[in-house]
């Protein structure tokens, strides 16, 4: 990732959602929590991107990376 600082807008079915995160480390790790029963989820593709795809969302919420959401 290039940008400075970094943001991760995540796309749900082409969708951008609402939440994004900013000020991102250079290298991370991934984790998730599903708490419905029967529930699950794929992650198809991470890309690196020389330009953001985002157009951002009316209403839309930055979370601070390290910070408590």
């Amino acid at each position: 990732m290039s940008s400075n600082p970094r943001k991760l807008t995540v796309f749900v079915d082409d969708i951008e959602q609402k939440y994004s995160v900013i000020n991102i480390p250079q290298a991370i790790r991934f984790w998730s929590f599903v708490q419905q029963p029967n529930s699950s989820f794929i992650v198809t593709k991470f890309e690196r991107r020389s330009f953001s795809s985002a157009h951002g969302v009316t209403g839309s919420i930055a979370l601070e990376w390290g910070k408590v959401w």
